[in-house]
């Protein structure tokens, strides 16, 4: 006799929504991803050619930095939060 399966651990039917939600080029909450995100690739554009990466004809009048929220770079402080200090005579005072 087969002995059964702890409470919550019984089989599922695997779920395969963002599966189709990827084949269909959508935006899919997924665990394990970034962002929880599964980034969707852009539709080819109309003469057939695709999206560069780099610098776009919208990032050209910033000089190549994007405009898009992926927050602030790694020498660029965010204005919104006050630079971290060092608390004085640290774990870096010896």
């Amino acid at each position: 006799m087969t002995e059964a399966a702890p409470r919550g651990f019984e089989e599922r039917p695997r779920d395969t929504r963002a599966r189709r939600a990827s084949d269909a080029g959508h935006r899919v909450a997924t665990p394990g991803t970034p962002g929880g995100v599964r980034p969707v690739p852009l539709p080819p554009l109309r003469d057939g050619t695709a999206f560069l990466t780099g610098i776009t004809a919208l990032d050209a009048d910033t000089g190549g930095a994007s405009t898009t929220a992926t927050g602030p770079g790694p020498r660029e402080p965010d204005p919104h939060f006050p630079a971290r200090r060092r608390p004085a005579g640290g774990r870096t005072a010896r």
